[in-house]
This record gives structure tokens, C-alpha cells and sequence, in this order.
């Protein structure tokens, strides 16, 4: 509906796995660099966002991947002027995000 969005969320809350199928979205593995104890990799997703990723588990650059995020651990902020206006769309929104995460987990 037009409502800008600020989205949040802590490195733990996004896992890679080896299928695409079993990932919310798909992307491709960029970069992939050990830090001591676990990598940071870069995906990008099909539609060029670009995410890091921490894991213990080192991925082949050019690997497809799918990527979840915990929504648990996801802070969904509306970027808006005008205060009344905001707690309506802000409403509006959740109830949009709520019924396309119950899609998604249905249709998983």
C-alpha cells in the first residue's frame, strides 16, 4: 500500500541452507570469508539485496542458496511524517505481513 518500511534484524536471525526450495527466498553466494570461529557470507538474493551472513559453515562463492529468517526476530518499522496516519498504516501493514506469513508457512 505505499507504506515505507524499516526492517530489522540481528545476524543469528538468518540461516542458509543447501536447497534453495527449503529457503523464504533464494540468492547466490557472493563471498564467503573465515573470521576464527565461524564465516561471513554474502549472498545476494534475486532481487540484488545483499545480506551477510554468520555461520559455522564455509559456502562455495557462486553456491545457490536458500536463505530463512527467524520473522520472531524481525523489527518491522514504518517510516512515516504524520503521527495519526502511521499508527493507521503501521496497523494496515501488520495485518498484510501477518496473512503473507501464514501463506508462506501453509504453503511450506
Amino acid at each position: 500500500s505505499g507504506v515505507k518500511v524499516d526492517v530489522e534484524f540481528d545476524f543469528g536471525a538468518v540461516s542458509l541452507c543447501d536447497h534453495e526450495d527449503d529457503g523464504t527466498i533464494g540468492g547466490n553466494v557472493a563471498t564467503s570469508l573465515y573470521k576464527g570461529k565461524y564465516y561471513q557470507v554474502q549472498v545476494y538474493t534475486d532481487d540484488d539485496d545483499d545480506m551477510i551472513i554468520n555461520t559455522t559453515d564455509d559456502w562455495d562463492i557462486g553456491d545457490r542458496v536458500g536463505i530463512n529468517v527467524n520473522k520472531d526476530r524481525v523489527k518491522l518499522s514504518a517510516i512515516l511524517n504524520d503521527e495519526d496516519e502511521s499508527n493507521k498504516e503501521i496497523d494496515m501493514f501488520s495485518k498484510k505481513v501477518e496473512q503473507e506469513t501464514l501463506e508462506i508457512e501453509k504453503n511450506n
